[in-house]
Order: structure tokens, then C-alpha cells, then sequence
């Protein structure tokens, strides 16, 4: 979905310039504020022009709700009522904030709030829309925003140092058909265009958007009226007539909603409408999506955010999806993984006094045969594949000097030994036994150099990757592009035992030891970073295994499992440029060889700096209210997100180090809060993308649920019914209505329910129960292909050459000129 938007060069500028921009490319442009002196720079509107002038009286329709916050305002509180509206909005703050100016004489909160419309709201209604605002606000929005015609900056601080935060809340986009907006005036708006100004109505539809049967019906209506530039007023046409109905018309021919109490058969013979239009579910406060619902173990997942990644890491990611036609997500998690590989055991983060996080990382994605996955694991891997050949031939010659000297001091040992059993005196036997005890402790403390492994295939046993790591300074990776290693630990070769106790240790960094083949192995620390690409039948059931997820296996992976691009794909894709290739395996080269001989027990601290502390905090006290039983949105995954911090910590450790990989030995102690952030906005993607991949292992019980209550409604063929009407007709099922909420939750949001606006009671005196339309894809359709709405080639690639190519990382990303609101 597209939002049409006018960009304005500075406070000057009157001419706006029209553009297109997703809601994706508005939240990360977002995160990337310009650094400009002057507060006057590039301008925003939400609104339409026409003509194109920016004039109140020329403002057609608004697409999205933008509140200002300037006085006695809290970051935190405030967006927290906004949270609480279970809507999609993005905040950041302005140019003047916590800065002490003439404006801001006290040094205030300062910040502006974005809430994305699911439909651009007439400008006639504008203005109740945003008291709705004001009333949910408290009254702390600047009235001055209440203007439709008014211009925002784009997202800009003062200095490269100075304070700036942002927040992406992802929900639902605000359907304002749905809210109880103010009374129409008999009077028409006064922010209504001079050629729609009317005594007959404020209720407005573009009437050449109309298909003809619909205009022959409203011809006929009493108080219909065709004004000068082409819209309709349709005063008169619900409650016989009497006053203003503010009713509006969708291009399609139905009214979704009256501004006054009125039923949907009233609107329907007042449009003499058939009571169930074809192909179109009806209410009065809802036009039934013509979107499919998403199937039940499909959660809506973002995009992969490439611009979370350091500039040299970003443009890789981007580029080799590109080349390969592959989703980001692919080479993104598996960039991450050998980033990750490159510094753990090298450095860890301590987050708090005694919360430590080494920088390993357990990462998978899944996507389906066919999808390029071995193209894209061959590319990222590849610095390390030189590395590791480079090593190897390095060391050739001292393991070959080192491995003879043992081959003579063994076969003198046995020399000795035979002579100490079989010496014809007593005193060569003696002799041989002294020189004897020497060898065995000459060869006891030499040490043969081992050949250098930076990376193992997924088919290693657990009991193999304790001796690798044993082996190599306390550290491994694990990489593959397929799942066996799933397979393995679950107990392929120990009679279907499962084996995961390595793997649970090497994550957090914990001692191991180890009794195999008669000889015992001990690693003090080590650690293992794993980076897989499987197909999506390798995560299937994978909770229904009592080990793996009671003993925490699971919940220590992050998960991707993006949309495919198959169907989509350019046969002639622009490659990758030569530069973007040798800045990644400098980078990767540079971290593998920081370092390259400290052990675990030797890692470099890493402290979070007081401002990525907060940061922390706030992502903690976001996330723990998700974790409640029934209530929490995320308790399904409790095990998962209850790891989740600890996860953030981890990758910004790790972006901090790749930010740093040109001077790694200079590396800054501290992690930055914008780093931090970065990490944090990665957190979010893996969150969306974990109940997805918990979704495919069966771990929500709300799914099975839902089934249920789709069984219903398809085989009784019901179109409508509230939450109470459905809990008594299954009462088997569901004990309490408050057992039904997660079920019906789940079905609202992959769309195969729509709440309505309003509630109807019930009987007097009693709370009204919430009523909810049925999806008309529900009753024909039960099954559906995977939804890639926005996530197509296509809808990725196209904006890539507004990336910037910096690879010192995310600080010059901050300092760039062109602020084009939609750059990303």
C-alpha cells in the first residue's frame, strides 16, 4: 500500500511535488535524521493538492494523522497512550529537541507522531478526526497541526551529537470509518474546497469515481446534488431526509458509514442497494477488505531492515539480494551469522553488573527449495572460506615440523621402553627407564599446532563440535544451507536420543567437558555461532519435540522466515559491484583476524553507554506485559522472548564491532544508543518473524482454536456474530467469553474477522457484547497462498540507488544531505 504525500523544499516553498511512498519506507527513513544547523529544510504534508498549491482550500483528502508534541510532553507517557490504541504509528523528535532555544526556552520533550490512515480521510472530516486526537492525547497535541494544509520537517537534528530518538509501533493502521467522530454542523466545513461549499450537505463522494449504476440510484435521491468539481453531496439520503447525513460514497458504489446513528438497511434503501452486494460483505462501518486472509500459521512479517546494518554490511546485503533475486532476509541473517562468528569468544558485552552477553548468535532462516539459498550462503560465507584456506596454508609447514619431532620422541619413547623391560644390566635398564620418564613428559606438554578451522558444515555430532571447539581456541562456526544438524542433535545416530546439551552450552558461553573414545575433552569457555538456511519442513513440528523446547533449544534461535520471490524475479538483475564485494571481505578479513589468538576467558568487555542503557530498559518494559498468560500478545513465545534482550544485547555488541572493524584495536568500549536502536529495530524484525516460524512449529494453542471457530462459521455459513454469540453456541469449547478472546484476536488479525465500529447491546442495562463481520473469503475460500503484498522484488529493489554507500558505518548515515522523505 501506497500513500500519496506532497514534499516541500523549505517553509518558502508553496508548490508541492507529489510522491509515493509505503509505509515500510517511511518508517526507515525515519531512524536516518539529517544534520542540519538551520531547523528550515525539506517539508512534509499528508495531504492532497489540488490545485497544486498549498492552500487550505485546495486540500482534497488527508492520508495519514500527524500530531505534534512541543509542551509539557513525555516521550515515554505520551507514546504510551498511543500504544494503548492498538494502532501503527512512527514518532521521532524534532529538530528542537531537549534543546534549550528560543522556542523551547525550557529544554522539553519535543516530537511528532505519525499514524498512517487504512484509507485517506476526506478533508471534510479532517477536523474531527484530529479532536479525536486531541481528546485521546489529553489535549497535548499542537492545535496548529489541526490545519490540513500544514507542513512537518522531515526528521533532523541540531548536531551530530545532539539528542534524537525515534520508535516504529507496529499494529494495525487507524481506520478512522470506525471511530465515533464528532457531529456533523448544519453548516458545510470550513476547510471544504470553494467549489464543494454547499447549503445542501457535507457529505462527499467523487462522483466520476462512480460506476453508473450507482450514480443512476443517487441521481434519484432527495437532496442529491452534482457540484462544480465533480464531487457529490448527499444530504437527505438516511433518516428520510432530515439534516445532514454525512455520508460517504466509496468509488465501488457503497457507503460505508453515516455520521449519525443509522442501521445498514437504512443506507441500503436509501441507495437501494441489494442487501448483500455481490462479491462484498456489508456494514455500515465496514467495507469488507477484498484482501484474502492470511493463512493461520502465517503472521505478517516484515521486511528484512537492511538499513539496521552498518554501511558496509547494508549495501552487501542489499546488493546480493539484488543479484540473486532472493529476499534480504537471506543474506542478512547470514551476514550476521559470520560477523558474529568473526568476534565471538573475542569480546562480550557486559550489559549490566552481572548480565553478560558473549557475541555468538544462533540464527535460521527458512524458505522453500528453489530459492537461491545456496547462491546466497556461498557469497557470504566466502570471506571466511579464504580466510580459513589462507590459514591453513600458512600453517602447513609448522604442524608437518611439529607432528615429525613428535613421530621421533615416540618412537624414542618406545626405544626406551623396550630397553628399560629387555637392557641386559641392571643399569641400562635403569638408564632407559629415567630417559624414558623424560620423553613421556616432553611429549605429555607438547603441543602440535592443529589445522585452523573457522567454520564447520550443519552434519557435525555434538560430541565432534565439542572437540572443534576444544581445538580452536575455544570457538566454532556452524553453517549450512540445509537442516540436518536438526536432525542430528534430535538423535539420528544415537538411537533417537536427543543430544543438545552442547549446543545449550556453547550458546551462553558455559564450561564442557566431555568423556569420549577413552579420552576426556574440557573447554573452560567456548562458544559456537550457527548460521543455517533450511526449508520450511525443516521447522515444522519442531515444538511438538518435549527436549527442544523445555530445555530452551528453540528459544535461542532467531528466526527468519521471509516471503518468497519466486514468480517475481528479474531474469537480468544488476550484480554486484566490485567495490561492495571487496568492502565486505575487508571488513569480515579485518574482524577474523582481531584478536585471532584470545580465548573466551580472555575476552575484551563491552559496555553499553547510560543512553543504550535506557534504551534496554525501555525494550525491556515493552516486552514484559507481551509475557503475560492468556492476556499477552507474545505468551505463546514466552520461552522465545524471554530471551530476547539478551539476544539485542548480542547484536549490537556485534554491530558495534563491525562498525569499528577498521581500527578494531581502537575499538570505543561503549555501545552507542544509535547502535543500539539499530539492534533493537533488527529485535523487532526477529519478533514478527519468530511467531511466524512458532506458528509453522505448532507453539500457539490460540491457532488451533481459531481453527475451530472457522470450522463454524463456514458450516453455518454465518457472515456476523459478537464474541458472546459465539461462546455460547460453542460452549464446549470455550467455558467463558474470555476463553474465545485469544482465538477471535488471532482471526482479526490474519483478517478472517473485521470488529465493527460500534457494539449493539444486548438488553438493557447490560455491557454490549463486540460484534464482528466475517471475511467473505472465509465462507468461499479456506485455503490461501502465502500473502507477499509489498515484499516483491520489485517493491525492495527499486529504491536501492537512494542507498548510500559509506562503509564507515551507521555515523555518516546520519550526516547525509539528500532528506528526501521517502530516500529509502
Amino acid at each position: 500500500m501506497e500513500f500519496e504525500i506532497s514534499l516541500f523544499d523549505n517553509k518558502r516553498d508553496a508548490v508541492p511535488k507529489t510522491a509515493k511512498r509505503t509505509w515500510a519506507q517511511t518508517c526507515e527513513r525515519i531512524n536516518r535524521p539529517q544534520v542540519r544547523t538551520d531547523k528550515d529544510g525539506p517539508l512534509f504534508s499528508p495531504a492532497r493538492f489540488e490545485p497544486a498549491r498549498r492552500l487550505k482550500a485546495n486540500v482534497v483528502v488527508v492520508c495519514w494523522l500527524v500530531l505534534d508534541y512541543d509542551h509539557e510532553a513525555d516521550w515515554q507517557h505520551d507514546l504510551d497512550v498511543w500504544r494503548g490504541q492498538v494502532v501503527a504509528f512512527a514518532a521521532y523528535t524534532t529538530h528542537s529537541h531537549n534543546r534549550t532555544t528560543k522556542q523551547n526556552p525550557n529544554a522539553e520533550d519535543r516530537f511528532r507522531v505519525i499514524l498512517p490512515l487504512v484509507v485517506p480521510i476526506p478533508v471534510a472530516l479532517f477536523p474531527a478526526l484530529w479532536q479525536w486526537a486531541a481528546k485521546i492525547s489529553g489535549g497535548k497535541i499542537d492545535a496548529s497541526a489541526s490545519d490540513c494544509s500544514r507542513m512537518f520537517y522531515t526528521p533532523a537534528k541540531a548536531a551530530p551529537d545532539a539528542p534524537y530518538s525515534w520508535d516504529i509501533h507496529e499494529g494495525p493502521f487507524l481506520d478512522w470509518r470506525k471511530l465515533d467522530l464528532s457531529e456533523p454542523q448544519d453548516k458545510p466545513p470550513k476547510n471544504l474546497p470553494a467549489s464543494a461549499q454547499s447549503a445542501n450537505g457535507n457529505g462527499f463522494a467523487d462522483w466520476d469515481a462512480l460506476n453508473e449504476e450507482t450514480r443512476q440510484r443517487i441521481r434519484a435521491l432527495p437532496g442529491a446534488e452534482i457540484m462544480p468539481n465533480g464531487w457529490l453531496s448527499a444530504r437527505g439520503v438516511c433518516h428520510g431526509g432530515k439534516g445532514p447525513s454525512g455520508l460517504y460514497i466509496e468509488p465501488d458504489g457503497l457507503a460505508y458509514g453515516c455520521r449519525k446513528k443509522c442501521d445498514s438497511a437504512t443506507i441500503r434503501r436509501a441507495l437501494s442497494l441489494p442487501e448483500t452486494p455481490p462479491g462484498i460483505g456489508w456494514t455500515p462501518d465496514e467495507v469488507a477488505r477484498e484482501q484474502p486472509p492470511l493463512p493461520l500459521e502465517e503472521y505478517p512479517r516484515q521486511p528484512f531492515p537492511c538499513d539496521a546494518l552498518p554501511g558496509t554490511l547494508r549495501d552487501f546485503v542489499f546488493e546480493l539480494a539484488r543479484e540473486t533475486q532472493t529476499p534480504p532476509d537471506l543474506a542478512g541473517l547470514q551476514v550476521l551469522a559470520v560477523c558474529a562468528g568473526a568476534v565471538a569468544g573475542k569480546a562480550f558485552v557486559q550489559a549490566r553488573n552481572a548480565w553478560i552477553e558473549p557475541l555468538n548468535l544462533y540464527l535460521v532462516s527458512a524458505l522453500d527449495v528453489g530459492n537461491r539459498k545456496t547462491a546466497v550462503f556461498s557469497n557470504s560465507i566466502a570471506p571466511l572460506q579464504a580466510i580459513e584456506k589462507q590459514l591453513r596454508a600458512d600453517s602447513l609447514e609448522a604442524i608437518a615440523l611439529a607432528l615429525c619431532e613428535r613421530r621421533i620422541k615416540e618412537n624414542e619413547l618406545a626405544e626406551f621402553e623396550r630397553i628399560a623391560g629387555k637392557g641386559k644390566t641392571p643399569q641400562e635398564r635403569m638408564n632407559a627407564q629415567k630417559s624414558a620418564r623424560e620423553l613421556a613428559k616432553e611429549l605429555a606438554n607438547m603441543i602440535v599446532p592443529v589445522e585452523p578451522q573457522l567454520y564447520a558444515s550443519g552434519d557435525v555430532t555434538p560430541e565432534a563440535l565439542v572437540e572443534l571447539v576444544a581445538a580452536q581456541k575455544g570457538r566454532i562456526c556452524l553453517f549450512s544451507d540445509e537442516g540436518e544438524l536438526f536432525e542430528i542433535i534430535a538423535g539420528r545416530y544415537n538411537k533417537g536420543t536427543p543430544n543438545i546439551d552442547a549446543l545449550l552450552k556453547l550458546h551462553t558461553g558455559e564450561a564442557i567437558k566431555v568423556n569420549r573414545r577413552g579420552r576426556r575433552i574440557e573447554v573452560e569457555k567456548g562458544v559456537a555461532t550457527i548460521g543455517l538456511s533450511v526449508q520450511p519442513a525443516v521447522l515444522d513440528g519442531l515444538s511438538t519435540r518435549p527436549t527442544f523446547r523445555g530445555r530452551g533449544l528453540l528459544a535461542r534461535f532467531l528466526y527468519s522466515r521471509p516471503y518468497s520471490f519466486v514468480g517475481w524475479r528479474d531474469s537480468r538483475p544488476e550484480p554486484m559491484r566490485k567495490e561492495t564485494r571487496l568492502a565486505y571481505e575487508s571488513t569480515v578479513s579485518r574482524l577474523a583476524a582481531w584478536r585471532a589468538d584470545a580465548e573466551p576467558v580472555d575476552a575484551l568487555k563491552i559496555m553499553l553507554s547510560p543512553e543504550a542503557d535506557r534504551l534496554l530498559q525501555k525494550l525491556q518494559d515493552e516486552i514484559e506485559p507481551q509475557l503475560r498468560p492468556v492476556t499477552g500478545k507474545l505468551s505463546h513465545i514466552a520461552d522465545w522472548v524471554a530471551k530476547l534482550c539478551g539476544a539485542v544485547v548480542r547484536l549490537a555488541g556485534v554491530l558495534h564491532c563491525v562498525q569499528h572493524a577498521t581500527k578494531p584495536d581502537a575499538m570505543p568500549e561503549s555501545i552507542t544508543a544509535e547502535t543500539f536502536q539499530r539492534a533493537v529495530t533488527l529485535g523487532h524484525y526477529f519478533t514478527a518473524h519468530a511467531q511466524a516460524a512458532f506458528g509453522m512449529m505448532g507453539a500457539d494453542p490460540a491457532v488451533g482454536q481459531a481453527k475451530y471457530l472457522l470450522r463454524w462459521m463456514q458450516a453455518a455459513h454465518i457472515d456476523t456474530f459478537t464474541k458472546s454469540e459465539a461462546q455460547q453456541t460453542n460452549r464446549s469449547q470455550f467455558r467463558r467469553v474470555e476463553d474465545i478472546e485469544p482465538a477471535i484476536a488471532l482471526l482479526v488479525e490474519h483478517r478472517y474477522l473485521f470488529p465493527l465500529g460500534r457494539n449493539e447491546p444486548r438488553s438493557a442495562g447490560r455491557r454490549p457484547s463486540p460484534r464482528f463481520i466475517v471475511n467473505p473469503h472465509v465462507l468461499a475460500v479456506t485455503e490461501n497462498t502465502e500473502n507477499t503484498e509489498n515484499t516483491t522484488p520489485q517493491s525492495i529493489f527499486s529504491n536501492f540507488s537512494n542507498f548510500s554507500t559509506s562503509n564507515d558505518g551507521p555515523e555518516t548515515d546520519a550526516e547525509e544531505t539528500n532528506d528526501d522523505w521517502g530516500e529509502l
